[in-house]
């Protein structure tokens, strides 16, 4: 799964321009990163594995000596957990510009 991230960058690869109420690219980077520094040291591990390394949930299990259960129920609460942070911090506008990139993707 694709996060955030990802389509920012595709945005910014296609010049897709944000309005001048919104923020830029570079903002938003800084926000998300902000997302995951707050997430607990387990759950930000198991996100970074997953999104940055992309390690499956074995993989990721194997590594940090878990179960894959436990895997992916971090996983999960970590994507609620930046999502509800980037919807907070970067409002509606910018959420429903990157689910029209999410849409014009697949």
């Amino acid at each position: 799964m694709n996060t955030l991230g990802d389509y920012l960058l595709k945005a910014k690869s296609r010049n897709i321009a944000f309005s001048d109420a919104s923020y830029s690219f570079e903002q938003q980077q800084e926000i998300l990163q902000r997302a995951i520094d707050q997430l607990p040291e387990k759950r930000r591990q198991v996100y970074l594995l997953s999104t940055e390394e992309e390690l499956s949930l074995d993989e990721i299990a194997a590594r940090m000596n878990i179960s894959r259960y436990m895997v992916k129920k971090q996983l999960y609460a970590a994507r609620d957990a930046i999502k509800e942070y980037m919807t907070i911090h970067l409002g509606l506008m910018v959420l429903i510009c990157n689910l029209a990139l999410m849409a014009s993707a697949s």
